[in-house]
């Protein structure tokens, strides 16, 4: 069960390159620089992209990085290359004057607090984050804030976490997950803290190599999934758990299904499987989910039947734990839709699937969907 979640900030729970843009056009005016063309920025967006990559491998420091960047982002456009420092300084201000949150982010922050530790942790400058921080809210939001400037030493770095650990206490590394949108920062620095490690992907688009995430989310909401699914054991289940399931399915069916087989295509390490939810090894909760890749207009779909819940579990959200995996599966799957066929005359699924995002489709009385990748 996840007790703490390490939020990056900038380009995770706020959008960075709408503050970059205001910063970079404001100081274009302080220092009366002419106009920051959008081909300018995108210049920019590169160097100090490869600027950060630099500090994250240990090859520069965060002072020559900071500056450096705009030594040579002005240097190739022939601007004044020695008000590069005094640059840097006033664009640290003004980045915290620009909030703009990505989609769900205040939300699912809002939703977690009091229900786990929340921190920062982020490689940004005091001046700019302070500011930040504070025009957004998070630092009333958050449990404790944790800034490399600070900490003296950046995300990957090990100690960065050790730090973070003197204050917020021990866990188990089971208990513990970063989520940020840097592979080489806040996965690889996860990794090196032997914590949960989530990346927040927008677009779909990261390329991992061997830094493998443990969980990829598109949306700051999904880690609400992801806390679902790690609050119990839940995982796919084998052709040894069969007989648990049917008879689990025979007498203590939560969604109105009336198909229990467990067929031998849940268990061939296809896209059909069952997902599992155990409490100390006793089963207590299943689903059963298949995948469709040619669904009319449509395309790609996910179906979810037969969930089922022991009576003597209930009200735990195990149900609740069990969908939310499940579309967390279908969204590693890339499909378009999850239906979940129930009779909504029994009010408990219904609540269970409608907390969970989806809704009725029109024109049908018993289906329920979720859009996943519309």
């Amino acid at each position: 069960m996840i007790k703490a979640i390490l939020w990056d900030v900038d380009g995770t729970l706020l959008d960075f390159p709408a503050a970059e843009k205001a910063a970079i056009e404001k100081c274009f005016e302080v220092f009366s620089l002419g106009d920051c063309t959008d081909e300018m920025l995108a210049d920019y967006s590169v160097i100090n992209a490869r600027y950060w990559k630099m500090l994250e491998n240990g090859e520069m420091t965060k002072p020559e990085i900071l500056v450096g960047r705009f030594r040579e982002f002005f240097g190739k456009y022939s601007l004044d290359v020695s008000c590069a420092e005094a640059f840097n300084e006033e664009y640290q201000m003004r980045l915290g004057d620009t909030v703009v949150f990505y989609e769900t982010a205040l939300q699912t922050v809002n939703a977690l607090k009091g229900k786990v530790l929340q921190c920062a942790v982020t490689n940004g400058t005091k001046v700019a984050q302070d500011r930040k921080l504070k025009n957004s809210g998070l630092d009333k939001l958050f449990d404790h804030i944790f800034i490399s400037d600070v900490l003296g030493v950046e995300k990957p770095n090990k100690a960065f976490f050790d730090k973070v650990f003197d204050v917020i206490g021990k866990f188990s590394p089971d208990e513990v997950m970063i989520v940020g949108d840097s592979v080489t920062s806040d996965i690889r620095g996860g990794k090196n803290a032997g914590i949960i490690t989530c990346l927040f992907d927008p677009l779909g688009t990261k390329s991992t190599g061997e830094i493998k995430p443990d969980y990829t989310v598109n949306k700051i909401s999904d880690v609400l999934d992801v806390l679902a699914q790690r609050r119990f054991d839940i995982t796919f289940a084998d052709a040894s758990c069969r007989k648990s399931i049917e008879e689990l399915c025979s007498k203590s069916m939560f969604d109105g299904s009336e198909n229990i087989c467990a067929d031998d295509y849940y268990f061939s390490g296809g896209e059909n499987r069952i997902l599992a939810a155990f409490e100390e090894n006793k089963l207590v909760g299943c689903v059963m989910a298949e995948c469709y890749r040619d669904w009319g207009d449509i395309g790609s779909v996910f179906f979810l039947y037969n969930l089922c819940v022991d009576e003597l579990f209930r009200g735990r959200g195990i149900a609740q734990a069990l969908v939310r995996s499940a579309v967390l599966y279908a969204k590693e799957l890339k499909v378009r839709r999850v239906y979940a066929d129930i009779d909504i005359s029994t009010p408990a699924p219904e609540r269970v699937f409608t907390k969970a995002g989806f809704a009725l489709e029109q024109g049908d009385t018993n289906r329920y969907f979720k859009a996943i990748l519309e």
